[in-house]
């Protein structure tokens, strides 16, 4: 019977994504073992679909609830936990609930930390995922890839054309949102930089999430001509998408470090965030950021109204953009 690799990870896809160097470690070491990756639904479907992981159950389930209760009610997550030799869980355990049931099952190797944990030594949060496994090293710059299946990719292709994006048509991915709006550039500045994509003959195409509608609205008003507005689509339609971009300029959110992890040219905006810790990696990823944040909490920050560390010009952007698009074998 195949035993089982659990990993328990409740963050968001960003999150996720920032830990994916360490679940690939995790899959090299065991690759006899069957991982199941305890995730946001979408999250999970996602990985399974991308053969990241073998199998997946949603953190908002009452099977993880039980376990952070102390307990285990779900006869398949019974049947899992049975055959668990690795579990892994990225998420405080401070009343030690999570690992008295892992104990219970007789899993013999466990893990227990939240990457935010003041013990760690590593700056950028992928390596911090890696040091709380037991990894002393630093995840090489381009060393974390996330390769579609053919069937992702059609899915993109078709929603570009459901959209009026033909085939091999260059265009732009933008995404205005984040998870919160003290990290986006203002909309003037968002425009400002498409319209000169356009007048470059780029199509630019607008990524709308559940939280982004303020965003996407602010700026279709502000630039002349109609942008296109992809919104309502899964994550993996998402993903086959950013997949055929020619570029994408998003802020410190869940979409660039998917852009970045799938390998297209991606600009990211910084502000408030430290990205020495949160930027995605890679040789095609570029980030930008006026000056370092020198608000001491979030409380701050949401009273700063100067946001000089977001006052970056629409000029320095599309310098930016051409270098990008230059390393990816094509120029504006």
């Amino acid at each position: 019977m195949t035993r089982t690799l659990v990993v328990i990870h409740p963050g968001a896809i960003g999150d996720v994504l920032l830990a994916l160097p360490a679940i690939q470690r995790l899959r090299a070491k065991y690759p006899e073992y069957k991982m199941v990756l305890a995730a946001r639904a979408s999250i999970g479907v996602f990985l399974l679909n991308c053969g990241v992981v073998d199998d997946w159950i949603s953190i908002e389930g009452t099977e993880i609830t039980d376990l952070f209760a102390g307990c285990v009610s779900s006869r398949w997550f019974d049947d899992v936990l049975r055959r668990c030799d690795v579990a892994v869980v990225w998420f405080k355990d401070e009343d030690q609930a999570i690992r008295r049931v892992l104990e219970r099952y007789g899993v013999q190797q466990i893990r227990i930390g939240s990457p935010f944990d003041a013990k760690w030594k590593a700056r950028h949060q992928s390596d911090l995922f890696l040091e709380s496994i037991g990894y002393d090293e630093v995840c090489p710059l381009d060393d974390t890839r996330l390769e579609l299946p053919a069937e992702i990719i059609q899915q993109g292709r078709d929603c570009l054309i459901r959209h009026g994006i033909r085939p091999g048509q260059p265009f732009v991915v933008i995404h205005p949102g984040s998870g919160s709006r003290f990290k986006c550039l203002k909309p003037e500045i968002l425009a400002e930089t498409i319209q000169q994509l356009q007048i470059h003959g780029k199509q630019t195409v607008l990524i709308e999430g559940p939280a982004d509608q303020e965003a996407v609205e602010a700026l279709c008003r502000l630039v002349l001509q109609p942008i296109r507005v992809i919104q309502g689509v899964d994550l993996s339609t998402v993903a086959g998408v950013l997949r055929h971009a020619q570029l994408y300029i998003g802020h410190d959110s869940g979409m660039t470090h998917l852009s970045a992890v799938l390998g297209t040219p991606t600009l990211a905006i910084f502000g408030p965030t430290d990205p020495a810790r949160w930027a995605p990696r890679g040789s095609h990823v570029r980030v930008l950021r006026e000056i370092p944040c020198t608000c001491v909490s979030w409380e701050e920050v949401r009273r700063c109204d100067e946001k000089r560390c977001l006052a970056i010009r629409s000029p320095t952007m599309m310098e930016t953009c051409v270098t990008l698009e230059e390393l990816a074998g094509s120029c504006l």
